[in-house]
């Protein structure tokens, strides 16, 4: 009680709580692991020291980006080449920030979350420009971020709603001047 074990395979030493002793040559310890999601993991251990045993902590890694699930702010986070702003490619490489998300994966929660086209250009500029602040993108790979939203699916929704909008104002305007003149 109150050993550390350093010899593990990922060579992190971890302290030891005794949570069993049974009657034959084997006690059993449980390591306390709490920067690991998966919870504890247990190791049996004979008299002279050596381990006979160890379960690899129980936890998920969906996407495989090295963040456990349970700590992963992205757990199934979208695994392409390149930064992809709402199917538009910015060709920026893709790449994995430090909460287990892609800039990718950043670009999709603010298409889902944004309707509106200018708002969706604005936040997706913010987020470029906070990115760049921080050194995980160049000032060119900014840019190019920014100029793939304006070129993005809610761009073409957008123009697309814009031309009915201007579609039925023609309508009504053509409407009111027949009135007017008959």
């Amino acid at each position: 009680v109150g050993e550390t074990l350093s010899n593990v395979p990922s060579a992190v030493a971890f302290p030891l709580v005794e949570t069993e002793q049974n009657a034959s040559v084997l006690t059993q310890f449980t390591f306390d692991l709490n920067f690991w999601p998966g919870g504890n993991t247990v190791a049996s251990f004979e008299t002279g020291g050596s381990i006979t045993a160890i379960s690899p902590p129980v936890s998920d890694d969906t996407d495989g980006d090295g963040f456990f699930d349970a700590e992963d702010a992205c757990p199934t986070s979208v695994d392409v080449a390149t930064v992809m702003v709402d199917g538009v490619d910015s060709r920026v490489p893709n790449i994995l920030l430090g909460d287990g998300c892609t800039i990718t994966d950043l670009m999709n929660v603010v298409a889902e979350e944004t309707s509106s086209y200018p708002r969706f250009v604005r936040e997706v500029t913010s987020i470029a420009r906070e990115l760049a602040k921080e050194g995980a993108i160049d000032r060119r790979e900014k840019y190019k971020i920014i100029r793939a939203a304006l070129k993005s699916d809610k761009r073409k929704a957008w123009k697309k709603k814009l031309k009915k909008k201007l579609k039925k104002l023609k309508k009504k305007s053509k409407k009111k001047k027949s009135k007017k003149g008959g």
